[in-house]
């Protein structure tokens, strides 16, 4: 390898930089290695710095960055290659140095409106369920628990439910016992959903335990389908069912679950056409839920919706259920928000 010319010898300028952009010159000259150290101590206020830095930038000519960062001349002198800018680049050396759930919060973070708003889990979780059941079906059972266990918990059990009971138990299974793989078989799996589902279509982890998790996706599963599973669960990890079991919030346990004030809410939220059909479903499953909300509103309010009732068809079981689902996920959502508090 040629020797370093002496910095003397450049025409280079670094005056027009800041000193955010040189210190992301620096950073993105050392080896990944190096560098993975480093942003392992480093804040997410400061990387997303870095970010905003690269993306602010135009090339860098290598002179440039042999003038800032001469500590590290021989490994830019490896890579005689100007430095690109712009928030690709960022991305692609974030990427390299740390996790992808990290790259995620961190982009999703950013000022520059190019990195985009959402993360990757967002944008898969906005793709129809058809789609992300047929890619789970194609990988292997732990990369098929770890891609649903970090998706929202509504679309796990949405995907669930439009697969088989066969297919649907052995990936309940593998979330149940759900660990974080290490960052580099999550960016494997990231880098995959993006190449394999986001790119195409152009469409954190999670914090709770595996059980809570779990029982999130069988909350907003069908019963006949939650029903089984869990039966299923019983006899291979009776502990962990019965966790899940502790966890689980379903249509008839509202009236446990439920204040007054937060049935108002609840009301005030969720559509009328959704809460009808949710209502006379609840007719034949759990006429004391029908009766626990109907109680704790305006007594105006609870006749009008019984009059409605009894003019309403009763809707088909798999109607009722989805109407049903879609309350409960009002339900957790209004809890999620702080907006009620539940039992």
């Amino acid at each position: 390898m040629k020797p370093a010319p002496p910095i003397a010898q450049t025409n280079a300028s670094a005056s027009g930089l800041s000193a955010a952009q040189k210190a992301a010159i620096v950073l993105a000259s050392l080896p990944r290695e190096t560098a993975a150290a480093i942003v392992a101590e480093v804040g997410d206020a400061h990387l997303r710095t870095f970010v905003q830095a690269v993306s602010e930038m135009k090339s860098v000519p290598v002179q440039t960055r042999l003038l800032i960062a001469q500590e590290f001349i021989a490994e830019v002198m490896r890579q005689r290659d100007a430095l690109p800018g712009g928030s690709k680049e960022a991305r692609r050396i974030l990427a390299e140095i740390t996790d992808p759930a990290r790259v995620e919060r961190i982009i999703s973070d950013a000022k520059d409106p190019a990195l985009g708003s959402s993360g990757l889990w967002e944008r898969a979780a906005a793709l129809p369920a058809e789609t992300l059941l047929e890619y789970l079906r194609r990988q292997r059972p732990p990369v098929a628990a770890a891609i649903l266990a970090n998706l929202p918990s509504e679309k796990a059990a949405e995907v669930l439910s439009k697969g088989s009971a066969e297919f649907a138990s052995a990936v309940i299974g593998g979330v149940v016992r759900f660990s974080q793989p290490d960052a580099e078989t999550l960016q494997a799996i990231a880098a995959a959903i993006e190449a394999d589902l986001l790119r195409p279509s152009a469409a954190g982890k999670n914090d709770s335990s595996p059980s809570e998790q779990a029982a999130a996706i069988f909350d907003l599963l069908p019963s006949s389908l939650r029903n089984g599973l869990l039966d299923h669960l019983e006899i291979a990890d009776a502990p962990m069912a019965a966790a899940i079991r502790r966890s689980l919030m379903t249509f008839e346990q509202l009236p446990e679950r439920l204040s007054e004030s937060a049935v108002a809410a609840l009301f005030r939220t969720v559509e009328r056409d959704i809460l009808l059909k949710a209502l006379k479903q609840g007719e034949s499953n759990s006429p004391s839920t029908v009766d626990h909300l109907l109680s704790n509103i305006s007594k105006r309010m609870a006749e009008q919706y019984r009059e409605d009732l009894a003019a309403l068809p009763a809707p088909t079981q798999e109607e009722g259920e989805a109407a049903q689902r879609k309350l409960l996920a009002a339900v957790k959502q209004l809890a999620r928000s702080g907006e009620i508090k539940l039992k």
